[in-house]
């Protein structure tokens, strides 16, 4: 049985959650994204699909958001079999 695991980091504060699929993962790491940088045309332009910004970019398994209000952010998806 595949889990994902998405680890999230904020200014060294590692946090983890674990999802079914990778789809629940991915959706959850860009609503993180979202709420990190505040910013609404970015939230238009990634429900378009663009990946790259000047400060953040998401990709399948990871992303990040430099500069943010609440400092700096990485994620990563990592899919583990039980």
């Amino acid at each position: 049985m595949k889990r994902y695991v998405l680890i999230t980091v904020c200014e060294r504060e590692i946090t983890t959650h674990t999802y079914n699929t990778k789809e629940e993962a991915q959706k959850f790491m860009r609503e993180e994204l979202i709420n990190a940088i505040h910013d609404d045309e970015v939230e238009e332009l990634i429900g378009q699909g663009q990946e790259y910004f000047d400060n953040c970019q998401i990709a399948e398994y990871s992303a990040w958001a430099n500069n943010t209000k609440a400092g700096n952010w990485d994620w990563q998806i990592v899919e583990i079999i039980i």
